[in-house]
């Protein structure tokens, strides 16, 4: 089972490397700079679930957490700023793009500084059965906060995609439903988030 979902989760990072080093080489055609960053914050939260996920000890474990959050808590907002650039509703004031980054870029500061702030993070408890690591975090303060500002740009990035498709034609509603399923994916694995797999405890959104 632990070779089995370590090739599993080994796939996707790869996968998710392979898109995003082709978004960046072909950046000239798809001319996106938002989908291009969202594929950077995505791969390091794959590699760094990754190096968590067959890390050997606690600090291992650790340091695989904090390489995925220099990309977990830009993933919705630049998801949100994709949605409304393939809508037709792209946000073309900088200073709003800047505003929305600010959150996440004290989350990422935080996730490197818990242990002496503990604001994102107050404690942890680490175990490692078969060589599948089992880190878990105790909550701290601004844990809600992160966790609340997420989800807006997933409500909002969904509200966006109903609004146009109501008002879309045909061609643009049957993009916007293949749009859908594909964001409902990862949101119905975040909503998951910790699944029971033959008594390990498995993040599945990166699989």
């Amino acid at each position: 089972m632990s070779i089995f979902l370590t090739a599993l989760v080994g796939s996707a990072t790869i996968s998710s490397l392979v898109v995003c080093i082709t978004a960046i080489h072909d950046q000239e055609k798809q001319k996106s700079a938002y989908f291009n960053l969202l594929a950077i914050a995505t791969s390091c939260y794959m590699i760094g679930n990754l190096l968590e996920f067959t890390s050997y000890s606690d600090e291992a474990a650790i340091a695989g957490v904090k390489v995925a959050y220099l990309g977990i808590p830009f993933i919705p907002p630049l998801w949100y700023l994709c949605v409304r650039e393939f809508c037709g509703v792209k946000i073309k004031n900088p200073l709003i793009v800047l505003g929305m980054m600010i959150i996440p870029l004290i989350i990422s500061i935080l996730s490197y500084t818990w242990e002496s702030n503990h604001l994102l993070f107050s404690d942890f408890w680490y175990d490692s059965a078969n060589h599948l690591s089992q880190i878990r975090f105790v909550e701290g303060p601004f844990y809600i906060v992160k966790q609340s500002y997420l989800h807006l740009f997933s409500l909002l990035g969904f509200l966006t995609i109903w609004k146009n498709y109501k008002n879309g034609s045909k061609k643009i509603k049957s993009q916007i439903i293949l749009f859908l399923i594909s964001s409902l994916i990862p949101i119905f694995s975040t909503l998951t988030y910790f699944v029971d797999i033959d008594s390990y405890i498995i993040d599945i959104t990166p699989i």
